[in-house]
């Protein structure tokens, strides 16, 4: 399915045709390049599909939860961000709910740890009470005390 569909898209600036005729379909982890001269419209056409400009004919249709982030030519060179900080300002409030995943995924093994210490715990305390100790007898037992103590 079409992540956007360009139909006939039509521009005019100040009255002069900018651009008519342009229609293009683009698909999930499709790349587009857009090459011309100076003033054939390649950022005017950009500014369209983030919303930035007005289309003056066609249709611009995009599948639902398409997001579209336009960032200006040439970054500002007095911000210290790199061009990966940079690229994805235009998406901060993805890179905010992937930050809480990252904390939630942390924070869910540190649990899932602690359970399997607290089950670990139970197992020694029932191996103990049956053999005075916990056996070091097996490879599993072992590798299992080296990781957790």
């Amino acid at each position: 399915m079409a992540v956007v569909t360009a139909t006939n898209l039509r521009k005019e600036l100040a009255g002069n045709l900018l651009f008519d005729g342009v229609s293009f379909k683009l698909e999930r982890r499709d790349r587009l390049s857009l090459s011309g001269p100076n003033g054939a419209g390649k950022t005017t056409l950009l500014r369209m599909l983030a919303g930035e400009t007005e289309i003056h004919g066609g249709e611009l249709v995009f599948a639902k939860g398409t997001r579209v982030a336009l960032h200006d030519q040439r970054p500002p060179l007095e911000r210290s961000l790199t061009l990966r900080e940079y690229v994805l300002s235009g998406a901060s409030d993805l890179v905010s709910l992937e930050e809480e995943l990252r904390q939630f995924l942390t924070e869910a093994a540190r649990e899932r740890r602690r359970r399997f210490a607290a089950k670990l715990e139970a197992f020694s305390e029932e191996l103990r009470a049956k053999y005075g100790e916990m056996p070091d007898s097996t490879p599993l037992i072992r590798e299992i005390r080296d990781e957790f103590g």
